[in-house]
């Protein structure tokens, strides 16, 4: 099964070993693994069936990847997809922390890639999820989002 395969190359390196000694051949196998990941959840089944066998932790470990934005940004990718448009998947998502990770990482990230698909992940994860939205509301102010917004605004026009 491809969705397993992937979530076991996902999780192989989260062993224990120090994030910041992976090496590049590890990267490259694991941004192929959550590239494969993209494709096949397209399929909302196996959006659901990620949830089941234990997708969700390698992919918040991977979004705070200390080492490869690459890796980070693709996780917040397929976590945004996956969870889009299914309060399913955005329920089980929510269990597992999702949110208020995605929270954490969006205060500390400075590559606007990531940043860019962090609010993807974001909006996915609290839009029509009404648990969701009011964790979002009680938990993370206004002043916070706006904070986020003006900071990636200001990121990107500085690009040009």
């Amino acid at each position: 099964d491809h969705l397993k395969e992937c979530v076991d190359v996902l999780n192989n390196d989260q062993s224990g070993a120090n994030p910041m000694e992976q090496d590049d051949a590890v990267r490259q196998i694991q941004e192929n693994a959550l590239d494969k990941l993209m494709d096949i959840i397209d399929n909302i089944d196996f959006a659901r069936d990620l949830g089941v066998i234990g997708g969700m932790e390698p992919l918040l470990m991977l979004l705070k990847h200390p080492k490869y934005s690459s890796l980070r940004w693709r996780a917040a990718n397929v976590l945004g997809t996956v969870v889009q448009n299914s309060e399913v998947c955005q329920q089980w998502a929510y269990d597992k922390g999702a949110l208020d990770a995605v929270m954490k990482q969006l205060e500390v990230e400075t590559n606007l890639k990531c940043s860019c698909k962090l609010f993807f992940a974001l909006a996915s994860l609290i839009r029509g999820f009404q648990m969701g939205m009011k964790h979002f509301i009680n938990t993370y102010n206004a002043k916070l989002l706006q904070h986020l917004l003006r900071q990636l605004f200001l990121h990107y026009i500085f690009l040009f």
